[in-house]
């Protein structure tokens, strides 16, 4: 008796329950529809396209959240006032555990098309119509059948019970599956776009009354802003851009609709003021009643960070490709190890061709900055004209020929990374005062522009010059000597490295002979070897590796000797000047041919002098001077 006593109550009290929907308050429906603002959003695209269809009928369109929450209602007013004396109305909940077993809650669990009408509705306020349910689903997080379905809520088709009829099955099934089709193409079309180009902001425009709504932005916007993230989405594009007076040309190209390509533009973003580089796209969907603009949004830092990291390091040389055993180079070796870790600008100082470019990449390389750009300009090569748009870029129209997207200068290409300055001594005097506001600023502005660009570069300079001197002449700024000089690395020249040289021709022979192909390689004579020791090589490193290259070029012989080298230096008297301390020829050991040693080597080199003159180890106008001496 007391069982069924229970269970009469508890059906009183379940036919009381679902009697009419539950309605939630203004305060949990207003988190409900902000949280789920993107679905209502993609719905309101559907249904501007449903005001002249709807015409007459008694359809509505209804959008629920995840929970069963009606987030939007869409009929015409004469559906609409049926809906209202029913209870059904935006805030209305549906879930089972609500409303009981309906279409829409048995869709959202089980997350498929359902449809029920009638006293198949268990709530009282539903059962004068019938509802046609399907999901609004995204992708899945793995690539699995197995793998659920994100569920971003559902769409309902409500029609009077007497109308039912099993084809709005498949007008609520097209309409969800188009609502998720456009979600899902939209952002992944978006979010490709972002992770290879920058920030992306996209605004609709409302066609009837020019609203601006922001419709998608990247995770990465707020971080390109430098402010902290806020809930802007389909929300006013004004809060996150800040609205005219400020921002009139940002808000120019939404309304006129603009195109444009890597634009150089001045915004305010939540009263924060930047410099940005702004690539915009107009869309128009005429079919959808949708038009807008598609904005992509970077710095100049940012940008040229990018392209630094494509560029990459070009420093290709270690410490451990510096060849030699002699003290001084050693020494010179240890200093720029030392000097390598720290963050002071450098100055390298030596005669040309010691190598200071060799030593500017091993210290780069042993450094903090290993893994970003190495950049190096010679400031001797370069016209004058050309050296300032080189050296901090230029802005579209700067001057006839520039651009028209405008240039990255070196400094800006460097950024993060080292800027090797190569023959500093050659820089002009007017750009030595804008390099030195860069060095002490850390701030770059290109020619033609007013944006300042901020830079983090070591420099690392070089050159063969007396600077001092240069100084004392006022052709160098005293100031910028200092600032480029904090640190400083003298590279001793060849004729104080001892048997260095000799080690750097053994090396040159092997990889010229290795980059063309020649086998087996050739070697030094003991004769070679002393004489490549006692020349003093005033074009150090790099006039022995063009004399090795010329040696090993054009001697099919195994044996390099004393001739080979001397044939490549020209003129007799500048190989005397060339050898160090007294009675240079005896040491070196080269003696007078014969009239019949001249012969010999003529009849083998088939009369070629050049070839005769090496063969006998004397340069070639010595050749001629003993010919004639001879008769011959």
């Amino acid at each position: 008796m007391k069982r069924k006593q229970a269970e009469l109550e508890q059906s009183r009290q379940d036919a009381k329950r679902f009697y009419e929907l539950p309605v939630v308050g203004a305060e949990m429906l207003t988190a409900h529809r902000d949280h789920h603002i993107r679905i209502r959003a993609y719905m309101n695209r559907f249904t501007a396209q449903l005001p002249d269809l709807l015409e007459g009928s008694e359809i509505a369109f209804a959008l629920f959240d995840p929970d069963g929450c009606l987030l939007k209602l869409f009929s015409n007013q004469r559906a609409q006032r049926r809906l209202t004396a029913c209870g059904v109305t935006v805030g209305t909940l549906w879930s089972r555990q609500a409303a009981g077993e309906n279409a829409v809650s048995q869709g959202l669990e089980e997350r498929r098309r359902c449809f029920s009408w009638g006293e198949e509705n268990a709530c009282l306020s539903l059962r004068p119509f019938a509802l046609y349910f399907a999901p609004i689903l995204g992708g899945t997080e793995k690539d699995s059948p197995d793998a659920k379905y994100a569920l971003y809520g559902g769409l309902a088709l409500i029609v009077p019970v007497e109308l039912r009829h099993p084809d709005y099955n498949i007008v609520v099934y097209s309409a969800s599956n188009d609502i998720s089709m456009h979600m899902h193409l939209c952002e992944l079309y978006y979010h490709t776009l972002e992770e290879r180009l920058g920030g992306m902001l996209v605004f609709d425009v409302n066609i009837t009354n020019g609203n601006v709504t922001t419709v998608y932005h990247s995770a990465n916007i707020f971080d390109i802003f430098g402010i902290a993230p806020v809930d802007i989405y389909f929300r006013p594009a004004e809060a996150m851009i800040d609205p005219p007076p400020q921002n009139e040309s940002f808000w120019e190209i939404i309304t006129q609709r603009k195109k444009l390509k890597n634009h150089s533009l001045d915004m305010s973003i939540r009263g924060k003021p930047g410099s940005y580089i702004v690539s915009s796209m107009p869309y128009y969907l005429p079919q959808f009643r949708i038009q807008g603009v598609k904005f992509l949004i970077t710095t100049p830092q940012i940008r040229t960070a990018e392209i630094s990291k494509q560029i990459a390091n070009n420093a290709v040389r270690n410490f451990e490709n510096i060849i030699g055993d002699s003290v001084a180079v050693q020494n010179a070796v240890h200093i720029g190890k030392a000097i390598a870790s720290s963050e002071s600008n450098i100055m390298l100082l030596g005669e040309s061709g010691v190598g200071k470019d060799m030593f500017a990449q091993a210290i780069h390389n042993a450094g903090k900055r290993k893994n970003k750009p190495f950049i190096a300009i010679n400031c001797g090569a370069l016209p004058r004209d050309l050296i300032a748009s080189e050296l901090f870029g230029y802005d579209e129209g700067a001057f006839t020929g520039a651009k028209r997207q405008g240039n990255l200068g070196k400094f800006e290409l460097a950024n993060g990374g080292t800027l090797f300055l190569d023959e500093i001594g050659e820089l002009p005097m007017d750009l030595q005062a804008s390099l030195l506001r860069v060095v002490e600023q850390k701030k770059v502005t290109r020619l033609g522009g007013n944006h300042e660009i901020s830079v983090d570069v070591r420099i690392i300079s070089a050159t063969n010059a007396d600077i001092k001197s240069l100084i004392a002449q006022k052709k160098f700024r005293a100031d910028l000597y200092y600032r480029l000089n904090t640190l400083r690395l003298l590279i001793p020249p060849l004729r104080e490295r001892g048997d260095d040289a000799v080690l750097l021709a053994e090396h040159f022979i092997a990889s010229i002979s290795r980059r063309i192909g020649k086998q087996p390689l050739m070697k030094l004579s003991d004769g070679a070897k002393e004489l490549i020791r006692q020349l003093s090589w005033p074009g150090n490193i790099r006039e022995l590796q063009n004399v090795i290259e010329a040696v090993v070029q054009l001697n099919d012989r195994d044996i390099i000797i004393e001739g080979d080298i001397l044939a490549h230096i020209d003129e007799e008297p500048l190989v005397k000047r060339h050898l160090v301390g007294e009675a240079p020829m005896a040491r070196a050991q080269v003696k007078m041919p014969t009239r019949e040693e001249i012969q010999a080597a003529l009849r083998l080199c088939g009369g070629n002098r050049s070839r005769a003159a090496q063969q006998l180890g004397i340069a070639r106008r010595t050749l001629y001077n003993y010919m004639a001496k001879y008769g011959l």
